[in-house]
């Protein structure tokens, strides 16, 4: 089955190694918000209330200001503002230098947006090298952390620690990645198996959903404490069980940060260890039932890749894949210098498995692989038409606008859980 659903384009943000720049040609400074512009005459005519209750009505509607752009529906302008203080002298946003209006602790920039685009931003004052989040909107994209989380699962210094997510007027909702109040949690602790492969013990974390009750099946994400932070896993969790849009699961966040799977060697020592070790070593702490139709293996970019080489390698173990932004492009040696896509002649190549397929990439990821190899895009849609045509189940969303960037993957990644169990 072919599933392709229109989302949004949605912010640039790399995986957690590149720390790119505000999106080229998606957001950019300019126009002029009638709100400020009315604040601004206010305030010049003396009104000595205005500038309270605007502040009011922020804290009441949030931030930030949305306005359409004249004469474009496809636009909007998106206002961000700061409250600054008496010794306020500069602050920055989204690599903006924002305006003060004299006399008030007012400090704006105003953007033009498409109308149905996400974008993370954050605040910085006076010089000062530490972003801070927006007050004002309540759209975080990395959660304050739960205090039974364990310190090891928290990547403080992830360059997302205190970024806010811009929601434009036509951007779906995320409706799973946000803290709940009054949903029950998962617990999440530390632990780590032995490895003869990797010639030590693998450290991993492991969410436990809460309440009683035997777990349904497990998934179990390859760069972990990605999945942990800039993809809120547990929330997302929580959030869908509390729903009963999934069953129980038991979820696995593998430390592979040093795996950055470049290569199908790596690739493959992790399989190894996933199929030899790893999920006999779960198995005996959690009840996960043997079936791997109850078994999901995930990961984004090259870590998507190894999350369907897993499968490819071990169909009698893991009968599910989610990757988001797979670099399917990737050949087997190197940096994907040998035999590109790899993988999808392996797929057409082989016998046909059970294996269910959740895959989703980014319409602007356009860019040439390796500088001069496939488009990383054109290599999703490949590897969707190899196992679309062998018969597999394949649900494909090719998301408008989006990139390669974690606010794209932390929204589609229970959507994956919901179509991958949803006939368990």
């Amino acid at each position: 089955m072919i599933r392709t659903i229109c989302f949004p384009s949605l912010l640039v943000l790399a995986g957690a190694w590149v720390i790119p720049a505000q999106p080229a040609g998606a957001v950019r400074a300019g126009g002029s918000s009638p709100r400020i512009e009315e604040l601004k005459r206010r305030v010049s005519t003396g009104d000595s209330a205005v500038v309270a209750a605007f502040w009011a009505t922020l804290g009441r509607e949030h931030a930030p200001i949305i306005e359409p752009f004249p004469g474009d529906e496809h636009q909007v302008l998106a206002t961000l503002v700061w409250r600054g203080g008496p010794a306020t002298r500069s602050v920055q946003v989204a690599g903006n230098q924002m305006a003060h209006i004299p006399s008030t602790d007012v400090w704006y920039a105003t953007l033009i947006a498409p109308s149905d685009y996400r974008f993370a931003y954050s605040f910085k004052t006076d010089g000062n090298a530490s972003p801070q989040p927006d007050p004002l909107n309540p759209h975080r994209l990395i959660a304050p952390i739960p205090q039974e989380r364990p310190a090891s699962a928290v990547n403080k210094d992830s360059p997302y620690i205190n970024s806010s997510i811009a929601l434009m007027p036509q951007a779906p909702d995320s409706p799973w990645v946000d803290l709940r109040l009054g949903v029950a949690a998962g617990r999440v602790e530390e632990a780590s198996y032995p490895s003869k492969i990797y010639g030590g013990v693998r450290r991993v974390w492991i969410y436990d959903p809460p309440g009683d009750g035997t777990p349904a099946g497990l998934v179990v994400c390859l760069w972990g404490r990605d999945y942990l932070n800039e993809i809120p896993t547990p929330t997302i969790l929580d959030n869908l069980l509390s729903e009963h849009k999934i069953p129980r699961l038991v979820a696995v966040f593998a430390e592979t940060d040093n795996d950055r799977f470049q290569n199908f060697q790596v690739t493959r020592k992790f399989a190894d260890s996933f199929a030899t070790e790893l999920l006999p070593w779960i198995r005996g702490k959690e009840r996960i039932p043997a079936d791997p139709r109850r078994i999901i293996v995930a990961g984004y970019s090259a870590a998507g890749l190894a999350a369907t080489f897993v499968a490819f390698q071990h169909p009698e173990l893991a009968g599910n894949v989610l990757a988001q932004s797979g670099a399917f492009w990737r050949g087997f040696d190197g940096e994907g210098a040998s035999e590109y896509e790899w993988l999808a002649a392996r797929y057409a190549a082989g016998p046909v498995r059970q294996t269910r397929f959740y895959l989703h990439v980014g319409a602007r990821e356009d860019r040439r692989a390796g500088g001069s190899g496939p488009v990383f895009r054109e290599a999703n849609q490949r590897l969707r038409d190899v196992l679309v045509k062998r018969g597999y189940a394949v649900s494909y969303d090719e998301v408008p606008g989006a990139e390669h960037e974690f606010i794209h993957w932390r929204s589609k990644f229970g959507d994956g859980l919901v179509y991958l169990t949803s006939g368990w």
